[in-house]
């Protein structure tokens, strides 16, 4: 739970949720900064409900826009797959949902990953949609943590 922070054209608009409100993103430039995120490169959790327009970043811990800059992130990527990238800054590995998400429609994520096991888990609406093998400690420290942001 930290703060956030956003300013002018970049903060997204309070909207109807699914349950009670959320936040409504253009798809061009809103994003949320979560500041005082604690680094915990050994394992994480990433739930959230998302109901997608269009293509784009969901969730961002970046330090650049490109791939090796990008730590851990969470975006719909090609035929709307949700696509989970992991980078130690020098080397990248991304995996790849199962299913795709469907636009206009709410769908609850979660994303689990353990360098014990190294097992990265993909779950759609509470059902396992991809496990995979994923060696690459993403390189967190002192990097930033967006929600509808992609990049610097």
């Amino acid at each position: 739970s930290g703060t956030t922070i956003c300013s002018g054209d970049t903060c997204p608009t309070w909207t109807s949720g699914k349950f009670d409100y959320g936040l409504q993103f253009d798809g061009s430039n809103d994003y949320v900064d979560i500041v005082n995120v604690p680094a915990t490169e050994s394992a994480y959790t990433i739930m959230m409900w998302i109901k997608p327009m269009s293509r784009g970043s969901i969730f961002s811990r970046s330090v650049g826009s490109a791939w090796l800059d990008e730590r851990l992130v969470l975006h719909q990527y090609n035929s709307n797959k949700l696509r989970v990238t992991h980078s130690n800054g020098t080397s990248y590995f991304t995996i790849d949902s199962i299913d795709p998400l469907t636009y206009g429609a709410w769908t609850h994520i979660a994303v689990t990953w353990s360098q014990a096991t190294n097992q990265l888990k993909i779950y759609f609406n509470g059902t396992l949609d991809k496990e995979a093998t994923m060696t690459i400690v993403p390189n967190i420290t002192g990097v930033k943590t967006w929600i509808g942001f992609h990049g610097c």
